[in-house]
């Protein structure tokens, strides 16, 4: 069963009230690396005043919601960006926040993005942001480089080898 938005979030709003841990999927990749599409993202109520760095669940003005990190707060409002973007959404009223994304679900594994590792990762994300496409390519350069070198010298794709190494063990 498909559900749209607009009629869970009164649902969602009211749990948070009552104080719920809220679990939902992410979609879109706006938030990669720190949280990809499909993983499970775990809201809170907005129990005290929001930090730059936290990722947040807000209500953009054409009511359109966004899980994304908060970059900037100034007279009343805050400014997001999605860890997978270049350009700032804001100014978004406090009101208009509607909860705390505290920890993500990915693979098995949970990443808490309130504290501890996560939210230091996210806090120098947001500072280096201008360089991170080039973080992006050199990152993903060396696996382009040494899978078109397999291919060159043996023939075929990396992964159809082990793909076939695979089968022959079964």
């Amino acid at each position: 069963m498909i559900i749209s938005c607009h009629e869970l979030m009164p649902v969602i709003n009211d749990a948070l009230a009552r104080g719920q841990i809220i679990r939902v999927e992410a979609t879109g990749t706006s938030m990669q690396p720190f949280i990809y599409n499909n993983d499970t993202i775990e809201l809170r109520q907005k129990l005290s005043q929001l930090k730059i760095g936290e990722i947040v669940l807000a209500e953009l003005p054409q009511s359109f919601y966004v899980a994304h990190r908060i970059v900037k707060l100034e007279d009343g409002c805050i400014y997001l960006r999605g860890d997978n973007q270049m350009g700032i959404q804001g100014p978004i009223f406090y009101d208009n926040v509607i909860a705390i994304v505290t920890a993500s679900y990915h693979n098995g594994k949970t990443r808490r993005h309130d504290k501890g590792f996560w939210r230091i990762l996210g806090i120098l994300w947001i500072k280096i942001y201008k360089v991170t496409p080039a973080i992006k390519v050199a990152y993903r350069l060396p696996r382009k480089i040494a899978s078109f070198s397999f291919k060159a010298v043996f023939g075929v794709n990396f992964r159809v080898c082990i793909k076939r190494l695979r089968r022959r063990k079964k």
